[in-house]
This record gives C-alpha cells, sequence and structure tokens, in this order.
C-alpha cells in the first residue's frame, strides 16, 4: 500500500491540486519553514521550533517506506508548487480502515477551502481505489478550521479525546472523528 502506483495511478487529482507520490527531495529550506512557523506547528505533535532537515528526512523516510501509510505531496495544479502533505494511515487493512493526516504548509493556501477539497479526494480514492471502508482521525480541538473540513466531509465526532505532549512540551488535546463508507457511525 505504499505507492500511488501500488493503486494503478501516478497522482490523484483534485480541484485546483494534485496529490503525487511523496519523494525526499521535496524537503528543502521552504518545507522546514513550514514546520517551525508557529501557525503550523502549533497543530503538530513532532514538530517544532527546533526541527531539523536530518530529523524531517528521518520521519519522512519511514513514512515513504512504511507498507502501512501512503504519504503524498499536496500540489498546485497552476504552477506545481509543493504546499503541503496528506498522509493516508495507517491502514488496517483487515478491517478496511484508514488514518489520515493533512498539512497544509504553504501559508497563501489556508483558510480557503483547499483543505476540505483535498480531504474529499483523499477519501473518494481510498473507498473507491482502496476498498477501504472507514476513516479514523484525531484532530486538534483548538483546530476550528480542520475539524469544519472534516465535518464538511462527513466526519463526525465520536466524543473520544485524549491529551498529548508535543515535542515542545505543550498539552494539545485531540478528538477523534470518524467516517464510514455507509455514512453511519459505527
Amino acid at each position: 500500500m505504499g505507492t500511488l502506483d501500488d493503486w494503478g495511478c501516478s497522482e490523484i487529482i483534485g480541484d485546483g491540486f494534485s496529490l503525487r507520490q511523496f519523494e525526499i527531495s521535496f524537503i528543502s529550506d521552504q518545507y522546514l519553514s513550514w514546520l517551525r512557523d508557529k501557525e503550523v506547528n502549533r497543530h503538530l505533535i513532532g514538530a517544532n521550533s527546533e526541527t531539523s532537515i536530518e530529523s524531517v528526512k528521518k520521519y519522512c523516510l519511514n513514512l515513504i517506506e512504511s507498507p502501512d501509510n501512503l504519504f503524498l505531496g499536496i500540489f498546485t495544479r497552476e504552477r506545481s508548487c509543493h504546499i503541503g502533505n496528506v498522509r493516508l494511515g495507517p491502514f488496517h487493512t483487515s478491517e478496511k480502515k484508514s488514518g489520515f493526516g493533512i498539512m497544509i504548509g504553504d501559508s497563501r493556501y489556508r483558510g480557503i477551502g483547499l483543505g476540505t477539497k483535498i480531504i474529499a479526494s483523499s477519501v473518494a480514492f481510498c473507498f473507491g481505489s482502496m476498498g477501504m471502508e472507514q476513516f479514523i482521525l484525531e484532530v486538534p480541538v483548538e483546530h476550528a478550521a480542520a475539524q469544519r473540513a472534516y465535518i464538511n466531509n462527513g466526519f463526525r465526532p465520536t466524543g473520544i479525546r485524549r491529551k498529548v505532549c508535543r515535542a515542545d512540551g505543550i498539552s494539545m488535546e485531540l478528538e477523534e472523528m470518524i467516517l464510514s463508507k455507509n455514512g453511519g457511525i459505527p
């Protein structure tokens, strides 16, 4: 399940964006600046202002090589610029379940509804091409824009919450959300 090629496609094309297999070459000073951006990293468990190129490469390589994840770069359609990432997974194939994560690093593409469109295309790909039947994810409680994007795509909170400690030592609360192919909450 590790590459788009495994599913017979080179990219997932959406409205104004495409999702492509992530490559280590996507990691740049600009990419690192996203992870060091306070607006981005306050919603990420592992990033902080001290994140290094080496640690990012290690993290991304683990996702690229993982058979339980599909790690993709988000690109603009008009200029083919890398603006963020999507993680489909981890996959629980026997249960036909997938996790999900998204980071829009480039601030010019936040707050314009692009996240909602990316989630919709990712869900369609997983439910259609991959045969998954359910998404389960955790989203920071204070991240209202992410909550809205998931709810606009049919995700519903399960009521399960947990506190985690980010890499910078700050506590955050995550809420579990779920989306089933049949539309119901199990």
